[in-house]
């Protein structure tokens, strides 16, 4: 016994040997949950859902196929991308670019940085404890802990650039050094770390020097001393906000993309809340706490969860504090960084957008960070570190004089062993759910088939790759039906070909290339800016077993197939015949306003009506276009389609929906329901809708558009046709006016 005592007390004598042993301690838990990652790094892929697979594509394609250290080509094509916004983490991508040997184990890399960052967070945790005064064996346990329900870890589902948990810690390191050295040099490696951390991802650099910057000012009200606030003023605006004006300045010098949203979606929606930072949304504990805190389910992006044992703390905390007001004692340095992070999780919870609305406030380069929940795990961090300074002094007052630490190393223990009781539930959910999928950007795991159309694309040599159904989501105000099943043959077949993506799921796209890129499917207008942008190659189409819009189905009609198979068939298409109009031989022409006994033309038309949603209308309200009474259409498929007018290009000006009620005498249902915000043709003050649906004789059907933003619309040109007709819209003297609500000008 005394020989065991005497060895852990040699151990913890030597700080190398205490690091050394702390990492092969989390090296082991992890490597003990996530060993298949481990051992097929470049074999597997996190998902190949939709932020999954596009966030591996993105830093794998600016590595090894794009030209432009800032510019991005693989999606948005023919426009590209800042590589700021593709979330392809630029830094990383700006070294691998030079390091060729590496590319072919690009996604192994991805996933070993992950992993090294999970595995020596709890070595800087541990450095974080021991300054400020907690013993070394208690630090070893509770960095341990905090490190193992690490709020990143759930970003392990395709949010890679998110999912670096040392930065934090760190981050806090960095302050409590300097704040108690004063050292230029801890200055420097912070205002270093901060901007780097941009280049990771925007919400890394931004929430570091935020946080920086809130406790250092903090500090500086602790410690007001008239003498030196010029100079504690300036070293905190030299971490906290210079970062922060360099990267602004930065983006403003090198974005050459232009009307970019200024609301982006999701501000009042991605956010913290009481449920999402203390409440378990998973594991043993989870029904306990929502019976005792709160039974709301957490959004994912504020997901936080401090642990059971936190909670136990916090309560631990409030009850000893009373009876112990003489022994309490708060070392100011770790008091700034609670403070810090505490007004950090008030923002995480959307309070200040609530505050700016009231005082009639629009921060437009604020509202960019619109999922606020992540500044939460600031507090996540903190709150365990604020606890244990309170706590460790009154414990170690309190016990036996010849064992003072011994229940506190005791608490620390089961800080440890209650934290990896919860982390069991979420290692077990990752290793069942993700890092199951193929590597298809490893050439050595693609099959036959994916090889005789790789070869097929070298030896046509397309200018691009369009599929069908589009996917157009970014610009935060269209979106198309596109998703996983049509991004992973593209950006597979994009990858190895060095083929760029018509199409864009990034961020904060510009609105305008979005729009011109949509067009490439509206065969009905002629002067389409994106014609002048492209070349006379043919384009790669790939079409999935997904519902496409109607403008896609006229596209696909043009597309020179070669190759299909169970779920996917492929083909090519020229500029000449994208240029073609694309106007059935199956016609209908109706003359003048309105035109709703559809007899046996089974169409509907409604140029204009004196009401709304005709006239100016509330996206609030529910408006109907039209009834549709039983019996009046034929049974089959059809489309709807009208002009949406909107004054702003903003999701707000397109956040309604057309839904679709089915009355009979059995029911009487919301049946469909189509988002207006999947748009296909775009005009001066309005822009086109058209979608498919299957009709059926016996039932009547409502048509009702409703938001829930305040904004106004109106549209004109209500037609309902059936799939295989078109209608044409004609003046007395024959001449055309629309074709299917689109204008019509030859």
């Amino acid at each position: 016994m005394n020989k065991l005592k005497q060895h852990v007390s040699s151990l913890l004598n030597r700080d190398w040997k205490i690091n050394l042993f702390l990492f092969v301690c989390s090296f082991s838990i992890y490597f003990t949950y996530l060993n298949h990652i481990f051992l097929n790094a470049n074999s597997v892929l996190s998902s190949s859902t939709l932020d999954s697979i596009k966030n591996y594509y993105t830093f794998i394609y600016h590595i090894k196929n794009d030209d432009s250290l800032l510019h991005f080509s693989g999606l948005n094509y023919p426009f590209g991308e800042h590589i700021v916004y593709t979330d392809g983490q630029p830094l990383f991508t700006f070294i691998f670019r030079l390091l060729p040997f590496t590319h072919q184990h690009l996604i192994g890399i991805a996933h070993g940085l992950i992993l090294l960052s999970f595995i020596v967070t709890p070595l800087i945790i541990n450095k974080l404890f021991l300054r400020t005064g907690t013993d070394k064996f208690s630090s070893f346990f509770i960095a341990l802990a905090i490190a193992l329900l690490s709020p990143q870890l759930w970003r392990l589902d395709g949010h890679f650039a998110l999912s670096y948990n040392y930065f934090i810690p760190l981050t806090a390191l960095f302050l409590v050094k300097f704040l108690q050295e004063k050292k230029n040099t801890t200055l420097l490696f912070m205002f270093v770390h901060n901007t780097l951390l941009f280049f990771i991802h925007p919400y890394l650099g931004f929430g570091a020097s935020l946080f920086c910057l809130i406790t250092l000012l903090i500090f500086q009200l602790l410690n007001f001393d008239r003498r030196s606030v010029f100079k504690q003023l300036t070293q905190s605006l030299f971490v906290g906000a210079l970062p922060i004006l360099l990267f602004k300045l930065f983006m403003v010098l090198t974005d050459l993309h232009k009307n970019r949203t200024v609301e982006p979606h999701g501000i009042d929606i991605l956010v913290a809340s009481i449920s999402s930072v203390f409440v378990a949304s998973f594991g043993p504990f989870q029904n306990l706490l929502k019976n005792l805190i709160s039974s709301a389910s957490p959004d994912y992006e504020g997901f936080a969860y401090i642990g059971l044992f936190s909670n136990i703390l916090i309560v631990c905390c409030v009850l000893v504090i009373p009876f112990s007001l003489r022994k309490l004692s708060f070392k100011k340095e770790v008091f700034s960084l609670f403070l810090s992070s505490l007004t950090l999780l008030l923002f995480s919870f959307g309070l200040h957008t609530s505050l700016f609305e009231i005082m009639g406030i629009q921060l437009s380069a604020l509202n960019q960070f619109r999922a606020l929940g992540r500044f939460a795990w600031f507090f996540y961090y903190m709150l365990p570190l604020f606890l244990i300074s309170i706590l460790y002094p009154i414990f170690k007052g309190w016990m036996l004089e010849k064992h003072p630490l011994l229940n506190f190393r005791i608490l620390a223990v089961l800080f440890f062993a209650c934290n990896l009781f919860e982390a069991n539930f979420i290692f077990k959910n990752h290793s069942q759910t993700f890092f199951k999928d193929r590597n298809i950007f490893n050439k050595k795991l693609l099959n036959a088939e994916e090889i005789k159309i790789i070869k097929s694309i070298h030896d046509k040599n397309p200018q691009a790759i369009a599929t069908l159904p589009a996917y157009f989501l970014g610009s935060e105000v269209y979106s198309r039906f596109g998703g996983s099943m049509e991004m992973i043959p593209s950006m597979l077949y994009s990858y190895h070909t060095r083929k760029p993506i018509v199409g864009t799921f990034l961020s904060r796209t510009s609105i305008t290339e979005t729009e011109d890129g949509v067009e490439l499917f509206n065969s009905y207008k002629k002067n389409r800016k994106l014609m002048s942008l492209i070349n006379n190659q043919l384009f790669f189409v790939i079409r999935t077993k997904g519902p496409i819009l109607p403008d896609e189905d006229r596209f696909f009609k043009k597309v020179k197939l070669f190759y299909q198979n169970d779920s996917l068939s492929f083909g090519y298409i020229n500029k000449r015949d994208i240029l073609k109009l694309s106007i059935s031989k199956n016609t209908f022409s109706v003359c003048g306003n309105k035109l709703n006994n559809a007899d046996s033309s089974n169409v509907i038309f409604i140029r204009f009506e004196n009401r709304k949603p005709f006239l100016p209308s509330s996206i609030k309200d529910y408006e109907k276009p039209f009834e549709l009474d039983s019996n009046q259409l034929k049974s089959g498929k059809y489309v709807v389609s009208f002009r949406y007018y909107f004054t702003k290009k903003t999701y707000r000006g397109v956040s309604c929906d057309l839904i679709v009620t089915k009355i009979n005498k059995k029911e009487n249902v919301w049946w469909k329901l189509a988002p207006i915000r999947t748009l296909s043709g775009f005009y001066n003050g309005f822009a086109m809708f058209e979608y498919p649906f299957e009709f059926e004789k016996e039932n009547k059907y409502e048509f009702i558009i409703k938001g829930s933003l305040n904004e106004t619309y109106r549209i004109s040109d209500f037609i309902i046709r059936p799939f295989d007709k078109d209608v044409l819209a004609i003046t007395k003297r024959g001449d055309t006016l629309s074709v299917n609500s689109f204008p019509y000008k030859r």
